[in-house]
């Protein structure tokens, strides 16, 4: 099965459990929590991707963890159902399908923006609220610095890219050119 499938079926199932719960921004952190932890704790990932290793096993270390977090009872089950199932290998998957799905529901968009040096706020605030006035929604807006850029910017929402930087122009300039006929 493809995981993009399977992280937005679980994805989809965790946000039905946060919306009947009321609990989407507390299950949003708390799987963001352990997603974290999963990735930068190389022995937890041995463990819990390894097939050798029996579920319960992998259940109970997971548990043990979960407990010890402080994580809440859905977002437990929740976890120990993703290993009981063998899908530990999506945890990321299913949490950034989860975390869009969420964002999705709230009305939420997230716009990424690559720019040659960094946004003044009235710049990245012109710049949210001309992103929200064209897709009707509220903005989440992540910067990057690029100095490759040269100038200008580049906007990525969702699959779409708008690139208005000066080394978007100048490729843009370069295939123009080299698509052009020769004439003498």
């Amino acid at each position: 099965m493809l995981v993009g499938a399977v992280a937005r079926r679980y994805a989809q199932a965790l946000l039905e459990i946060g919306e009947q719960t009321n609990s989407l921004d507390q299950l949003e952190k708390e799987l963001g929590t352990f997603v974290v932890l999963l990735d930068n704790n190389r022995e937890l990932q041995q463990h819990l991707y390894h097939p050798s290793i029996v579920v319960e096993a992998k259940k109970e270390l997971a548990d043990a963890i979960l407990e010890k977090g402080g994580y809440s009872e859905a977002a437990r089950a929740f976890i120990l159902l993703v290993i009981e199932r063998r899908r530990e290998n999506y945890f990321i998957s299913i949490y950034r399908e989860f975390v869009r799905l969420a964002n999705q529901a709230r009305n939420l968009l997230e716009a990424h923006v690559t720019s040659a040096i960094k946004l003044t706020k009235e710049q990245a605030d012109k710049m949210t609220q001309e992103i929200a006035r064209l897709t009707g929604k509220t903005i989440i807006l992540r910067q990057k610095v690029d100095p490759a850029l040269i100038g200008g910017v580049v906007i990525t929402i969702g699959d779409r890219v708008i690139d208005a930087s000066v080394v978007g122009k100048l490729q843009g300039l370069r295939e123009s050119l080299l698509k052009a006929p020769l004439t003498v």
